[in-house]
């Protein structure tokens, strides 16, 4: 397929942005939920990834299992990782630009291709 066509619509880009915002208020109101959780592992920790994957997906719908995400919890590192695809890396863009400077303050987004 070519390149051009995988590129993300601007009513992509827009929903993104939507979702993100969602994302990261999320994501700040349960962070210490998130942390706890996710440093206890188990079947804690399974059902919040999927929580997690369930929000992602509203930022990237169509990204098929091509992005992959993890944290590095003692680190408070979120990464995010595609395989050269070019719609997920400009939504990854845009998540990470809507991400609120309180948690860059204390979190580092990793955005890999």
């Amino acid at each position: 397929m070519f390149s051009f066509l995988l590129r993300a619509k601007e009513e992509d880009i827009i929903k993104a942005k939507e979702a993100s915002k969602e994302f990261w208020e999320y994501f700040i109101k349960e962070e210490i939920d998130i942390v706890q959780r996710l440093s206890h592992g188990g079947e804690q920790t399974m059902r919040l990834l999927d929580e997690i994957e369930g929000k992602l997906r509203l930022i990237f719908p169509k990204y098929k299992k091509e992005l992959h995400f993890g944290f590095l919890i003692e680190q408070k590192e979120f990464d995010l990782a595609h395989a050269n695809n070019k719609y997920l890396k400009e939504l990854m863009r845009v998540f990470r630009d809507e991400m609120p400077m309180i948690l860059k303050q204390t979190w580092t987004l990793n955005l890999t291709e």
